[in-house]
C-alpha cells in the first residue's frame, strides 16, 4: 500500500471490541497531522455487513482489476465510510468510522488511491476460485 508523503501508517491487530464484538487484523492510516482519524483497510476473521439504510452506494474498480464497493453515510459532521472487496480470498473492508465529512470530501480521492494501491489477498484462493475446485 502506498502513501502520500504526509501520510501515516501502522499494523494493528484488534480483538473482538466491544464496539462491534469482531476481530480484525490490518493497517490503519491517516494524515500525520490528524491523530483523531481512525481508518483502515482490515482483514476480518468472520463475515461483516452493514445496515444498507440511508447509505450512499458504489462500484468502484481499482487499477489491478480487483471489484469493491464503497457504501457512506453523511451523518451532519461526521460521516462513515466502508469498501467491501469482491471476489477475494476472505474479508477484506476498508472502514472509517464517523470521519469528520469535511475531511472525507476533501481526502476521499486520496484515499481510494491509497487503497487502489493496495494488494488484498495475493497468492491466496479468491472466493469463486475456492468454490470451483
Amino acid at each position: 500500500m502506498e502513501l502520500p508523503e504526509g501520510w501515516v501508517c501502522e499494523p494493528v491487530w484488534i480483538a473482538e471490541s466491544d464496539d462491534d464484538g469482531f476481530a480484525r487484523g490490518g493497517l490503519e492510516f491517516r494524515p500525520a497531522d490528524s491523530p483523531d482519524i481512525r481508518m483502515g483497510l482490515y482483514y476480518y476473521t468472520d463475515p461483516y455487513g452493514i445496515c444498507g439504510t440511508g447509505v450512499t452506494r458504489e462500484e468502484l474498480t481499482f487499477s489491478s482489476g480487483c471489484g469493491a464497493t464503497l457504501y457512506w453515510e453523511e451523518l451532519d459532521e461526521l460521516t462513515y465510510v466502508y469498501v467491501f472487496y469482491k471476489d477475494t480470498p476472505g474479508e477484506y473492508l476498508f472502514e472509517a468510522h464517523y470521519i469528520p465529512t469535511d475531511f472525507w470530501h476533501e481526502e476521499r480521492e486520496t484515499i481510494l488511491s491509497i487503497l487502489d494501491s493496495a494488494h488484498v489477498g495475493n497468492g491466496a484462493l479468491k472466493e469463486s476460485e475456492a468454490f470451483a475446485v
